[in-house]
């Protein structure tokens, strides 16, 4: 995929972006600016700050907050950004009144609803009238900011930048998971497949309940034509490695991880490591496509967090989630199971 970021602003804080910069990068800013007597100066100084920011993002390698606090690495002060829907309130009302109070954002983290991620911000720093529209309800954001505290109460963040992350063409993509999110029928190996299975339910997974997950390991392995397939040691960063799996006929280089049914039933972060570790290790490898399996369901925070991993700006790259469903399919169209 193409690394290359960019951002559409709809508020900048400038004092603090500027704050983060070097004197090269300040200058970089300087020189991007235009004139000030322009008519365009406004919209030339919160570009230069976007792309300062998104260069900053990506040069230093800032993590994602729903990431960090699941790993329990999370902490106050630290720079981290989220890209999820924030529920947003009293912005235009507050930028009508020329307040510098008034603006505020929440959400519930999307890898732990039961943690609130929440903020406020000036109002007279958004950076258009459009931002009035965008930071209003319900919206999908961007979120570059600083962890101002973390208590019983959730966390509460300084908001530095507020955008959406756009392709390199400048198109905006609805949620960026449309584009980091891979179905199983996107497989070319399983584009015969199945997947649909109307009034499916839990008790239809059962037959999964006996399949050891070497096995599912080894049939998937069979089904790619991937003839190398390691042994589990404990602490891997995946159970298999393969090149053979195509997306329109175009090899993807995929890590794919394994969930058997020592615990039958549905997967938490917690079932890959106390803090989600194994999606860390996972990340760690240079595969293009990060792919989870399971034997039962998988809840969504495991796909947040996927999403979350995969969508590291600067390293952008894809993910896909194979549930029991999904793996009784597979295996069925295959031969390796039966429908009783």
């Amino acid at each position: 995929m193409d690394d290359r970021v960019k951002l559409d602003p709809w508020f900048v804080h400038d004092r603090l972006i500027v704050g983060l910069l070097t004197d090269l990068e300040k200058a970089a800013v300087e020189h991007s600016l235009g004139p000030a007597n322009s008519s365009l100066a406004a919209v030339y100084k919160s570009t230069a700050l976007s792309d300062a920011v998104a260069k900053y993002v990506v040069t230093r390698k800032v993590p994602s907050g729903a990431r960090e606090y699941v790993a329990g690495t999370l902490h106050k002060g630290q720079l981290v950004w989220f890209d999820q829907k924030f529920h947003f309130k009293g912005v235009a009302a507050a930028h009508g009144k020329g307040l510098t109070r008034g603006a505020f954002l929440h959400t519930k983290l999307d890898v732990d609803e039961s943690v609130r991620v929440h903020g406020e911000f000036n109002p007279q720093r958004v950076t258009s009238g459009s931002s009035l529209v965008q930071l209003k309800g319900h919206q999908q954001q961007f979120v570059f900011a600083h962890v101002s505290d973390i208590d019983e109460g959730g966390i509460e963040i300084r908001p530095i930048l507020l955008g959406h992350m756009i392709r390199p063409d400048g198109i905006f993509d609805e949620y960026v998971c449309n584009r980091v999110s891979v179905h199983p029928s996107r497989i070319d190996q399983f584009k015969d497949v199945k997947f649909a299975v109307p009034g499916a339910s839990p008790k239809d997974l059962e037959p999964l309940r006996t399949v050891p997950e070497e096995q599912v390991k080894r049939w998937f392995a069979e089904i790619l034509h991937e003839p190398v397939v390691p042994k589990d040691w404990g602490g891997e960063q995946f159970d298999l490695w393969t090149d053979k799996m195509t997306i329109d006929g175009e090899n993807q280089v995929a890590a794919i991880q394994f969930k058997g049914p020592a615990k039958f039933s549905r997967m938490t972060i917690k079932t890959l490591g106390a803090n989600g570790d194994q999606i860390d290790r996972l990340a760690q490898t240079d595969a293009d496509l990060l792919v989870v399996q399971h034997c039962h369901e998988i809840t969504a925070p495991v796909s947040n967090m996927l999403r979350a991993v995969v969508s590291q700006p600067g390293r952008q790259r894809r993910y896909m989630i194979i549930d029991g469903y999904k793996t009784l399919a597979i295996l069925r169209h295959y031969g390796y199971l039966t429908k009783r």
